[in-house]
């Protein structure tokens, strides 16, 4: 959201890694559908050590992309040139 006011898109804001947070919370619906109403899907990332090794995966790209982008917004600066004419 930070990144799309920046750049001034039009609303609603969109970024790619919702589409894999999108894809984590369907993925997990499924067995929680099928213990409470008894219509669902088995879980593609497993029961455990999956899906929390998908959770670490998903949190280190959006440290990734969002420390990208925070590197690009500090190297792009142009600072103003320092006044040697002190005197």
């Amino acid at each position: 959201m930070i990144t799309a006011h920046l750049v001034k898109l039009e609303f609603p804001y969109y970024n790619v890694l919702v589409l894999f947070l999108a894809y984590g919370v369907f993925d997990s619906l499924g067995p929680f559908l099928q213990a409470h109403i008894g219509i669902g899907w088995p879980s593609a990332l497993g029961a455990g050590d999956y899906q929390v090794a998908y959770l670490f995966l998903m949190l280190g790209a959006a440290i990734g992309v969002y420390g990208s982008f925070v590197v690009s917004s500090i190297t792009s600066l142009r600072l103003p040139k320092p006044n040697r004419d002190l005197g």
